[in-house]
């Protein structure tokens, strides 16, 4: 089991957790035809890491970073526009932007990116249909 995220040893199991993946690359597990799904070392081993990842950008990063609009924000973030608007207030109306919407703008960031990089199968299966004319 992997410490909390405030444990001092997170950086060596960390590691540890990077080392294993090393050793698993090359040995793509064969995957069951049936559900549910056993879970491989890899898996387990991804969900550990992805359960302890830090991903988070704020509001203000992000749009100085990325020209967007906040109504561009309020759709990446599922948030409607004056919630978006309450997180830039400067007076008592602000509001901080719960931790699901900080890990929304580091992937959507990610994805900006890295978007010539991601092939594309795993686009169509995001979107769930062929991608006519893509090339990255």
């Amino acid at each position: 089991m992997m410490p909390n995220k405030c444990s001092t040893d997170h950086a060596i199991y960390y590691q540890r957790y990077l080392d294993r993946l090393a050793q698993l690359a090359g040995k793509k597990p064969t995957r069951s035809k049936s559900y549910p799904r056993p879970l491989t070392d890899l898996d387990r081993i991804l969900i550990q890491l992805y359960s302890n990842w830090q991903l988070a950008m704020t509001p203000k990063e992000f749009i100085s970073k990325w020209e967007v609009s906040r109504e561009d924000m309020a759709l990446i973030c599922s948030r409607s526009i004056s919630t978006v608007n309450s997180w830039f207030a400067g007076t008592k109306r602000y509001k901080a932007p719960a931790a699901d919407v900080l890990r929304h703008l580091a992937l959507m960031d990610f994805l900006l990116e890295n978007f010539d990089a991601i092939p594309r199968e795993l686009l169509e299966r995001l979107c769930g249909s062929n991608l006519e004319g893509y090339s990255p």
